[in-house]
C-alpha cells in the first residue's frame, strides 16, 4: 500500500495539472 505522503502528494500533482491546464484553456478563450 502507498503511503498516505504519497497519495496526497499524487493528488496534489493531479491537482496542479488539472489547474495548469484549465488555466491554459482560459487564457487561450480569454485571448480569442
Amino acid at each position: 500500500m502507498r503511503t498516505r505522503f504519497e497519495l496526497s502528494l499524487t493528488d496534489a500533482v493531479a491537482a496542479g495539472v488539472l489547474i495548469a491546464s484549465a488555466a491554459t484553456v482560459i487564457a487561450l478563450l480569454w485571448h480569442l
